[in-house]
């Protein structure tokens, strides 16, 4: 058992986060996203994303808001290796913005950053603690979905 020492509390990845069937509320959801610090043409993109569905076997799936809902949980789970995703996409696209050889480029460079940002992200997430204790809590919500142990997923 490790001792935290923040005021705050860490977040939890839900067991159910992968299950088609478990869907967070679109009251929930706008909350969530309201509290972004988007701009409101962003929060709107998103919300708007919330609403698509599938119909799989004669059910509807809320496939939009499953996948705003693992995209927020692994956001708050894994804040540092998040950002360092997107640190290394965006400098890829600046890449591809050079004039002439920017795209042959960002071919090369953008997957490059990318793999930095996020085993950097990972090292700091690593280093706060906070990746191994929800890597376990991942691991098994993924186990739960294609019916496998964690001691199977994990070999």
């Amino acid at each position: 058992m490790s001792a935290n020492f923040d005021n705050h509390e860490e977040p939890k990845l839900d067991p159910k986060l992968f299950a088609l069937d478990h869907t967070m509320s679109l009251k929930a959801l706008k909350k969530e996203i309201g509290q972004l610090a988007l701009s409101a043409d962003m929060k709107a993109l998103i919300i708007d994303l919330a609403g698509f569905t599938i119909k799989v076997a004669g059910k509807v799936v809320e496939l939009g808001r499953k996948i705003l809902q693992v995209a927020l949980a692994l956001l708050r789970a894994f804040p540092n290796t998040a950002f360092g995703a997107i640190t290394g996409l965006i400098l890829g696209r600046l890449i591809a913005k050079i004039p002439v050889l920017g795209q042959k480029l960002s071919t090369f460079f953008t997957p490059l950053l990318v793999m930095l940002g996020v085993g950097k992200g990972a090292i700091m997430d690593l280093a706060s603690g906070a990746l191994g204790r929800n890597m376990d809590a991942f691991i098994d919500a993924v186990a739960d979905v294609f019916g496998l142990g964690s001691a199977e997923l994990q070999a």
